[in-house]
């Protein structure tokens, strides 16, 4: 941020002015002439004229979303003048998803619904309201959140969500791509992208066994009957 102050010496004499500043803790404040890039922490003026001076104010890689003040001191002697000024941060909106472990695969079976845990937090430096889940998904599936939303995370605030994925009964084995999104303020978003490996239920593995073994017993029976024959 940079203001720019105009300092007016009313005596009839040059002057030389000191420059210093009351930040919050971490910020800089650095003063330059007007159109140079030098640093300065005093100047002289000649009586009865005035000259510009531009002050740079520059927050913490930390601060947060707010309202900030700063003060400047302009001091000759005893004389002192002071300006009060103000910085406002709207802050950042980020947001980051993903699952505990770092896989992003899942089994599920067809028609059966199949938990995940992911989290969601907030990596800007504004608080983020009203964070939405969705989802994209292969036709037919659910996938459901709970909660359904986030009502606010605060900065550096992490929060889990539980995730239950159902496939369609009619679902075929295989691999399928499900996306979990959570959409935030002022258009911060994170999308998650599962594989979902879809398998058959164990016991239908089982029943279609016994009807193999069915099928070749009661062949294997055809034949020893045909055989006697």
């Amino acid at each position: 941020f940079e203001f720019a102050l105009d300092v007016n010496n009313k005596a009839e004499t040059d002057k030389t002015f000191n420059l210093s500043a009351q930040a919050p803790e971490k910020w800089e404040v650095n003063f330059k002439p007007s159109y140079e890039q030098k640093q300065i922490s005093s100047f002289r003026i000649k009586g009865g004229t005035s000259q510009a001076v531009a002050v740079e104010v520059t927050p913490a890689k930390d601060a947060t979303s707010g309202t900030y003040p700063v003060t400047v001191w302009v001091t000759s002697g005893e004389k002192k003048a002071e300006v009060k000024l103000s910085v406002v941060l709207t802050g950042i909106y980020k947001l980051d998803a993903g699952t505990p472990s770092g896989l992003l695969s899942l089994d599920a079976y067809t028609g059966k619904a199949a938990n995940l845990s992911i989290f969601v937090k907030n990596t800007g430096s504004a608080a983020n309201r009203n964070i939405a889940f969705s989802s994209f998904k292969p036709e037919n599936w659910k996938v459901d959140f709970k909660p359904e939303k986030i009502d606010a995370l605060e900065p550096g605030q992490m929060k889990q969500v539980e995730v239950i994925i159902t496939p369609a009964g009619q679902a075929l084995v295989g691999d399928y791509s499900v996306g979990l999104m959570a959409d935030g303020e002022k258009g911060s978003s994170k999308t998650v992208e599962m594989r979902v490996s879809v398998r058959t239920s164990t016991a239908w593995g089982w029943i279609g066994i016994a009807i193999i073994i069915v099928v070749i017993g009661g062949l294997g029976g055809l034949f020893m009957k045909l055989g006697r024959r």
